[in-house]
């Protein structure tokens, strides 16, 4: 028999009662209770900065600078604030010195790592790790040209495919040939004897090599191109906040050239 134990001020502390195969009403949506407290669906493309070129004196020609990682893929989020960081390319280097590594992009608890710097006759390793794109093209020896620069990657994330991350051009000795080109917003060396060129703005992009003649003209290498992060999701799939936001295809699209926070909702 259902029974329904009471205190003595009337009130019911326990009961055996059945509601057999009924359950209660439902008392709202799952988005009325929890406030869209759900996780989130998201693509993200990140790359890091790319490293600068070697600048060299003749006859030792410097190397291009490395692409930075280039990391895409997609993950479940859960709804809060996100510190998302878009690395710097290394900055250019004098006559005579190596290039340097480009900085780290991170955001959704990913790590795009920098692009290695060029060497004398030698180019900048991409950086490391899976999907790495872009090595710096190698400078010669005398009287050579430059060699190119490693290809980049290609990604759709914002609606338009682009190659980003490509390898900076090696320099040529001076007064021969010219330089090696930049591929995919890496610098080129276009001049023999001349001014390394920069990776372009947020692609990760590697920096150029330089040579300068002895008792010359020092000429700086190229610096690394700063990195870039993307983030999108389903157009009504959540509601977010910073970088440049866009829609496109169905998503919507947050472009992060410098560093912020992405919040969702």
């Amino acid at each position: 028999m259902p029974s329904v134990t009471r205190n003595m001020a009337g009130q019911a502390v326990s009961s055996n009662l059945s509601f057999g195969s009924r359950r209660p009403a439902k008392m709202g949506s799952v988005n009325q209770i929890w406030g869209n407290k759900f996780p989130i669906n998201v693509e993200y493309l990140i790359i890091g900065g790319g490293g600068s070129g070697a600048g060299y004196n003749n006859p030792t020609t410097g190397g291009g600078g490395g692409a930075g990682q280039h990391l895409t893929a997609s993950v479940e989020i859960d709804p809060a604030s996100y510190t998302v960081t878009v690395g710097l390319g290394a900055s250019s280097s004098a006559a005579n010195s190596g290039g340097t590594t480009g900085s780290t992009s991170s955001a959704l608890g990913v790590s795009a790592v920098g692009g290695g710097g060029g060497a004398g006759n030698a180019g900048g390793a991409s950086g490391s790790g899976i999907s790495a794109t872009g090595r710096g093209g190698a400078g010669n020896g005398a009287n050579s040209g430059g060699l190119n620069g490693g290809s980049g990657t290609s990604s759709a994330i914002n609606g338009t495919n682009t190659a980003r991350a490509g390898g900076g051009g090696g320099s040529a000795s001076a007064g021969f040939n010219d330089g090696g080109t930049g591929t995919n917003g890496g610098g080129t060396q276009t001049n023999s004897g001349g001014n390394g060129q920069a990776g372009a703005a947020n692609t990760g992009s590697g920096g150029s090599g330089s040579v300068s003649a002895f008792g010359g003209v020092s000429h700086p290498s190229g610096a690394g191109g700063t990195g870039l992060v993307i983030i999108r999701y389903l157009t009504g799939a959540a509601v977010g906040t910073g970088g440049t936001i866009t829609t496109s295809g169905g998503y919507t699209i947050h472009t992060f050239t410098t560093s912020g926070t992405f919040g969702v909702a």
